[in-house]
């Protein structure tokens, strides 16, 4: 892909951190215009970063449902012994 300047420049080897992409159109043509993070942009998408890293991933919760079942095995084995008491 080619990410242009404001003014339509086009940028060699861009960094892509910390940009808002921009799509615009002009001269019939589709330009992506990378623009710098404004103070409050720039902490909307560090606390959009913090929540999604509070969230549990699919192999987290195969995980604590695997120890879960752990445990209830655990448990319905001390339960059968104290049944057969």
């Amino acid at each position: 892909m080619d990410y242009y300047d404001d003014g339509l420049s086009p940028l060699e080897d861009p960094d892509l951190s910390d940009k808002l992409i921009e799509e615009r159109v002009a001269d019939g043509r589709t330009y992506l215009v990378l623009h710098a993070l404004t103070e409050e942009q720039g902490k909307a998408r560090d606390g959009a970063v913090a929540a999604m890293a509070e969230r549990p991933t699919a192999a987290g919760v195969e995980d604590a449902l695997a120890d879960l079942g752990a445990y209830v095995a655990r448990l319905e084995a001390r339960l059968a012994g104290l049944e057969g008491r």
